[in-house]
């Protein structure tokens, strides 16, 4: 059976992907769009962080509500806040299947919260 990342994997190094491939978004996020790359740094001890966004299409998203977002976890699973006003709280769990590695992000509060975006690594 595949075994998910943890989170402290997502970053490259020490983790397998260089980047996460933004595949879906929900209506609701208006600074991501499908392609978008997602790039994780591991520089502060034991949380990572949402380092850069990049738009791969020419588009106006910017990423920027996802920037420099720092994020604490365990296991598969990593929380943080996104940068609105007020802010956001975000909950990024990672899967892995027969197609590779996967990221779900989901907002709000309570035990699921509300879509924002999936990835895959890239």
């Amino acid at each position: 059976m595949p075994i998910p990342l943890d989170y402290y994997e997502w970053p490259d190094p020490p983790g397998p992907h260089t980047k996460w491939i933004i595949q879906t978004v929900d209506p609701s996020v208006n600074d991501l769009k499908k392609d978008d790359e997602v790039y994780f740094a591991s520089d502060i001890p034991g949380k990572i962080k949402i380092s850069n966004i990049v738009c791969t299409h020419g588009g106006t998203d910017s990423g920027a509500s996802w920037k420099g977002i720092i994020l604490t976890g365990a296991g598969t699973l990593a929380t943080g806040a996104r940068a609105v006003n007020p802010p956001v709280a975000i909950r990024i769990v990672s899967s892995h299947d027969d197609k590779g590695d996967h990221l779900e992000c989901r907002s709000g509060t309570g035990s699921t919260g509300t879509g924002c975006w999936t990835a895959d690594g890239g």
